[in-house]
C-alpha cells in the first residue's frame, strides 16, 4: 500500500503555494505604499516645522524660510529609501537580500532618472522663455 498525505497537508501545501504567489505579487505594491508612507512623514514634517517659522516669514500658511523647506524635503529623503527597501523586503516571501539590492537599484535608477527629466524640464523652460524674450526683443512694435 502506497501512503499518501492527508488530505489536509495537500490543503495545506496548496495554501501555502498560493500564499507565497500572492506575496510575490505584492511585493513591488508594499515597496510603493512604503514610499507614500514616506511622502507622508516628509509632508506632516513640513507641517510641524511651520509651527516654529519666524511670524514674518509665514505667507497664506505657508513658511518660506529655507530651512523649512528643505529640513522636510531632507526628511522625506531619507526616510523614502529605507521604507521602499523596507516595504519590499518584508513582503517578499524568500530571497531577500536580492529583493532587496534589486528595489535598491530600481529606487536608485529612479531617482537619477527624475533628476534627469526634471533638469531636462527646467532647461526647456529656460531655454523656451529666453527664446521668447529674444523674439518679443525683435519683433516688438
Amino acid at each position: 500500500m502506497r501512503s499518501e498525505k492527508p488530505i489536509t497537508d495537500q490543503v495545506k501545501t496548496g495554501l501555502s503555494a498560493s500564499l507565497t504567489i500572492v506575496r510575490w505579487i505584492f511585493v513591488l505594491p508594499a515597496a510603493g505604499a512604503g514610499f507614500f508612507l514616506a511622502a507622508c512623514i516628509g509632508m506632516f514634517g513640513f507641517e510641524a516645522l511651520n509651527g516654529w517659522c519666524p511670524g514674518g516669514e509665514l505667507v497664506s500658511g505657508f513658511c518660506t524660510t529655507g530651512w523649512v523647506i528643505q529640513s522636510s524635503t531632507l526628511i522625506g529623503a531619507l526616510v523614502a529609501p529605507a521604507f521602499v527597501v523596507l516595504a519590499g523586503t518584508l513582503m517578499a516571501p524568500s530571497r531577500r537580500v536580492f529583493v532587496a539590492w534589486t528595489l535598491y537599484a530600481a529606487g536608485a535608477a529612479l531617482a537619477i532618472g527624475a533628476f534627469h527629466l526634471i533638469s531636462a524640464l527646467v532647461a526647456a523652460g529656460i531655454s523656451g522663455a529666453i527664446a521668447a524674450g529674444l523674439l518679443h526683443w525683435k519683433y516688438r512694435s
